[in-house]
């Protein structure tokens, strides 16, 4: 009976002992992957962070700016532009945007710092959105060269499930709206100006010092000369 029950513990002992070697070995597999989605994750988390604090940082940057050139006007004395910076420093905290009509075109240093404000707050999405498609395509190249080890490796089902992965990234809503953003900006952008200066550095075609080519002229016709030879002497 003792032995009976010293087998039944061993042989559940050695069961328990095999299904947790079987659990560890299937967790391995997967292993890769699941680093793979977490740093996925934790870049994407990143990014998302840094695009936020730069938002919350530009209002500010913004109203600094308008005090520096406040002061700026009330030292030189110019009350015109003064006022003009103190309505939009007021208008601002009313509204912390600035649309195009919000631009004060009678004051130039005013506009230039509402014009910068309004490129800054308009590359924040756009920076956030090209560095979501530089990790998108950083991920892919990851997960294939997973796919590729686990497939050598005869783990089909684990590369699977990679390949799964990698498909669904593009479909992905982060990565698609960035996709469109990045296309939107690239198609409605100006048309660069070409400067004296770039014009200028544009290499010229090459200037060769090859002697122009002699003009032919046909040898002229020998004179015939006839009758007799005195005669054609006489001709000469």
């Amino acid at each position: 009976m003792k032995r009976y029950g010293l087998e039944t513990w061993v042989a559940t002992l050695c069961a328990l002992m095999g299904l947790c070697v079987a659990v560890a070995g299937a967790q391995d597999k997967d292993a890769g992957l699941r680093e793979l989605q977490a740093s996925y994750a934790a870049q994407l988390d990143k990014i998302n962070k840094t695009a936020e604090s730069a938002s919350a940082n530009l209002p500010i940057q913004y109203v600094k700016a308008l005090k520096a050139l406040e002061k700026k006007f009330k030292d030189q004395g110019q009350l015109d532009p003064l006022l003009a910076v103190k309505k939009e420093l007021d208008r601002f905290a009313a509204t912390p945007r600035v649309e195009e009509g919000d631009l004060a075109a009678d004051v130039p240093e005013l506009s230039a710092i509402q014009a910068n404000y309004r490129k800054a707050v308009e590359a924040v999405p756009l920076k956030k959105a090209r560095d979501i498609i530089a990790l998108a395509e950083q991920y892919k190249k990851s997960l294939a060269a997973l796919q590729e080890r686990l497939t050598k490796a005869d783990n089909l089902d684990a590369a699977i499930q990679v390949k799964k992965e990698a498909e669904s990234v593009e479909n992905r809503p982060d990565v698609s709206a960035s996709r469109f953003a990045v296309a939107d900006a690239e198609a409605n952008k100006p048309p660069e100006v070409q400067t004296e200066e770039a014009k200028k550095d544009e290499p010229k075609p090459a200037v060769t010092n090859a002697p122009a080519a002699k003009k032919i002229v046909p040898a002229a016709a020998k004179k015939k000369y006839t009758g007799k030879a005195e005669n054609r002497i006489r001709q000469r």
